[in-house]
């Protein structure tokens, strides 16, 4: 069951490292090792993602762009085809080095270090919140995702700029993200989700809500009406959202071989944590910046129901990454005994959820290529 995952030993070794950087930090906090152990994982993520050679996501299309990239006026039609922000960050490289695996670690950087940044400020427990981000993320969302992968981290910016109230900044950094992926725009919503942290009736009627337009697939309908009566622009735009749509449970069946198995898995991870956070919630008084944390989470799961098998179930991954820092958040209320239960049960499921990741493509990832054995 987990043969995809041991048969990469660089991956093994990578989850077992930060696996045992949690436990260490979970016994002796923030002492100068585990900051150490910090700094050595943020250098083998961007290490991982920067020396890879045709491994992970979209290698072909982003690779073909670079180098084919010319700084002249023809550099206009690759806005037409990738982010302006991409665009950019692609030319200044290109105006020093035709070398593609140093775009790739200058990418890599500018996605992982702001993560990290932000981590550092915002997590009690850093290596837990890595330990999060590699078992359920890197694979998925910035192994080959290369513009989506700054996009994801500019937004987690943007969640705690709107939970602390500078709103200015907020909005920077949802408009840098959306120069590097579209996609992005839709988390203006930020701005109208609550900062009182919802309670348990106020989320189970979210999600009772959202089952029911789930279950009538209703943004299915939306879409296929407004394609069908979209204009010039709209129609190519709305035509590309629904086959997406419709082809985007693809990566579900080879994940698990069987679509229903990994969206219940999905759910089941999401609901779980809901019930821890609203049960460490009875016992202490939850800060703001969790509080509001928590909400985007608990959107990001109504969105997830609400649009499965459309093209806008993607969407919920910029909320749901927020996990990263809302496990950590509510990890550090949690009685010693807790810690230990809880540190279990993650170590066991991430392990089952990175194998799954890996599971999508595992053409696209295993074996790990690097630039030295290309």
């Amino acid at each position: 069951m987990l043969t995809t995952l041991f048969s990469e030993p660089i991956y093994v070794l990578l989850f077992v490292y930060l696996y045992l950087s949690c436990w260490i930090e979970s016994a002796y906090k923030l002492n100068p090792a585990s900051k150490i152990l910090f700094y050595i994982s943020i250098v083998a993520f961007i290490a991982l993602i920067g020396l890879r050679w045709e491994t992970g996501t979209d290698w072909n299309s982003y690779y073909l762009f670079f180098d084919s990239l010319t700084l002249d006026w023809s550099i206009i039609f690759g806005v037409m085809h990738f982010d302006l922000g991409y665009v950019i960050i692609n030319a200044i490289v290109k105006f020093f080095t035709k070398d593609y695996t140093l775009f790739l670690i200058f990418n890599s950087i500018i996605a992982i270090i702001p993560l990290a940044v932000l981590i550092r400020k915002t997590s009690p427990f850093p290596n837990l919140s890595l330990f999060i981000f590699y078992t359920n993320y890197l694979f998925s969302q910035y192994m080959g995702s290369n513009r989506r992968m700054i996009a994801m981290s500019l937004v987690l910016w943007s969640v705690y700029y709107v939970a602390v109230h500078k709103q200015t900044k907020a909005i920077v950094t949802l408009i840098a993200s959306f120069l590097f992926h579209r996609s992005s725009i839709f988390n203006a919503c930020l701005f109208a989700i609550n900062q009182r942290m919802y309670s348990a009736k106020r989320i189970v009627l979210l999600i009772s809500v959202s089952v029911f337009i789930g279950i009538l697939q209703i943004p299915m309908l939306i879409m296929n009406f407004i394609a069908s009566h979209a204009g010039i622009l709209g129609g190519p735009m709305m035509a590309s959202i629904k086959e997406y749509s419709e082809n985007g449970a693809d990566h579900l069946v080879y994940g698990t071989g069987n679509a229903f198995l990994s969206i219940s898995l999905a759910l089941i991870k999401r609901l779980i944590f809901i019930c821890i956070y609203l049960y460490v919630s009875k016992k202490i008084i939850i800060d703001k910046l969790t509080a509001f944390v928590f909400n985007v989470y608990i959107w990001s799961i109504v969105i997830y129901i609400a649009f499965i098998g459309s093209f806008f179930q993607m969407i919920s991954t910029y909320w749901a990454f927020v996990e990263i820092l809302l496990v950590a958040r509510f990890y550090r209320y949690m009685k010693p005994q807790g810690k230990i239960a809880f540190l279990s049960f993650i170590g066991l499921f991430g392990l089952f959820q990175l194998n799954n990741a890996l599971n999508i493509y595992p053409d696209l990832y295993i074996p790990y290529k690097t630039v030295f054995n290309k």
